[in-house]
């Protein structure tokens, strides 16, 4: 965040809960905010990414399950609360499962930049 930005985002957390007087009521508007704005976004020009992308981490997350499986690795959750020793390698793990869907997103990302 650049300087000044996080005492602004704090004003008006604390402007709002003066105003409505409950941190849920809060959350209830900002979650409201987002699912309206993602629903707006569903009609514009870059609906499809919201088709594609969760396809694509849903197929790479099978992937990566049935390669666990394969090797005869537990499940990726129950090994990571289960075996204290093998963590680090279980979070690099993880994140080079996972900057597969990143990488995919900016490479979609850009393509659609360039179309539109």
């Amino acid at each position: 965040m650049r300087d000044g930005q996080l005492g602004n985002h704090l004003f008006f957390v604390m402007e709002a809960v003066d105003k409505h007087g409950s941190v849920y009521q809060i959350l209830g508007e900002i979650l409201a905010r987002g699912w309206g704005n993602l629903v707006a976004r569903m009609a514009g020009p870059l609906n499809f990414r919201f088709i594609v992308q969760p396809v694509v981490a849903a197929t790479l997350a099978v992937r990566a399950g049935i390669r666990d499986n394969r090797t005869g690795q537990p499940a990726f959750l129950w090994s990571w609360v289960t075996s204290r020793g093998c963590r680090r390698t279980l979070l690099l793990d993880g994140v080079k499962d996972t900057s597969k869907v990143f990488i995919f997103a900016i490479v979609l990302d850009c393509i659609y930049q360039d179309l539109g």
